[in-house]
């Protein structure tokens, strides 16, 4: 069953949007734009729809934004590595999974250990005979500490992973380029042979299945724009500068560390196939 394509001009402005400026730029835009939001915003309640905390956008996206993320980004994995490889399993499967595991990683780390430390070893109880956080708020009370910005770790770190994970589509323009051995005329011809069977076969895979990266590329695009969205909110209404300038950083470490260090060559999502 054949679905209809994405419009060209969709699916150029989707590319545009995700990959037409780099993945440092963005991660510096992203520090700049929260700091100075954070900065400049009067810090007074607001009636706004965005400003509750129990808006949609908040309790259904934010709350999941890795599953989310993690749901979009595996199934861009699986899909340009089985058109690429004319696999399910391939060496670029397990290494995509890989990454994707050292993601939920870096979501688990900071938000379930992390934050969560840092705020009751900073933090008192309203009621100071209460020691522990746990206690406070079993007691009916608020717990004051240091709350880092999940929204402003969370939503970072999410954007600059698609971000990266994108290329990996992007490459699939790339015709790889074949080494023929030279042991003689009949091997080069079956080699020859072979070589155009798979690319064949390749290309047929890929025509098959553009639709659907089409529209979850379009999906990937819909999340980011959303996650700048609730970015800039956070900035306006929510935590105060410190607490948003170190959720944003602590976004940024690990895209840092994992992208521009840790994965490379044929680790890297936009390694040319």
């Amino acid at each position: 069953m054949t679905i209809p394509s994405v419009h060209p001009t969709v699916s150029y402005l989707v590319k545009c949007y995700v990959s037409g400026i780099s993945a440092l730029q963005r991660a510096v835009l992203y520090l700049v734009v929260i700091t100075y939001l954070s900065f400049t915003s009067t810090g007074t309640e607001s009636n706004s729809f965005l400003a509750n905390t129990k808006n949609p956008l908040n309790q259904y996206f934010v709350k999941y934004a890795w599953g989310w993320t993690f749901s979009a980004v595996c199934l861009l994995m699986v899909l340009t590595n089985y058109i690429s490889t004319g696999s399910w399993v391939s060496i670029r499967t397990i290494r995509s999974f890989c990454r994707l595991a050292v993601g939920t990683a870096v979501w688990y780390v900071f938000t379930q250990v992390i934050f969560l430390f840092l705020e009751e070893a900073t933090g008192v109880c309203e009621v100071s005979e209460f020691l522990k956080k746990k206690t406070c708020y079993k007691a009916g009370h608020f717990w004051r500490g240091f709350d880092t910005s999940g929204h402003c770790f969370l939503l970072s770190w999410n954007n600059l992973f698609m971000v990266e994970e994108f290329k990996g589509l992007l490459k699939l323009n790339i015709t790889p380029v074949t080494t023929v051995t030279q042991h003689g005329e009949g091997d080069k011809k079956e080699n020859q042979k072979s070589n155009k069977q798979q690319s064949q076969v390749n290309s047929h895979l890929q025509s098959e299945l553009a639709p659907y990266l089409e529209y979850l590329s379009c999906g990937l695009a819909v999340l980011m724009m959303l996650g700048e969205v609730m970015m800039v909110c956070t900035s306006l209404y929510f935590h105060t500068l410190p607490e948003k300038v170190l959720g944003t950083l602590c976004g940024l470490l690990p895209w840092f560390v994992m992208y521009r260090r840790v994965y490379q060559g044929s680790w890297h999502p936009g390694h040319a196939w």
